[in-house]
């Protein structure tokens, strides 16, 4: 299984956006944010 970290914390949703593409994927994977709002 792969894992992806996102790592965000300039604000403007960027990371948020990459998250919500990723969780669409149809694959499995773990998913770890962090971020100043995660």
């Amino acid at each position: 299984m792969k894992t992806i970290l996102v790592i965000d914390g300039q604000g403007g949703r960027l990371g948020s956006e990459l998250v919500e593409k990723l969780l669409k994927l149809e694959e499995e994977f773990e998913l770890i944010g962090i971020g100043t709002n995660s």
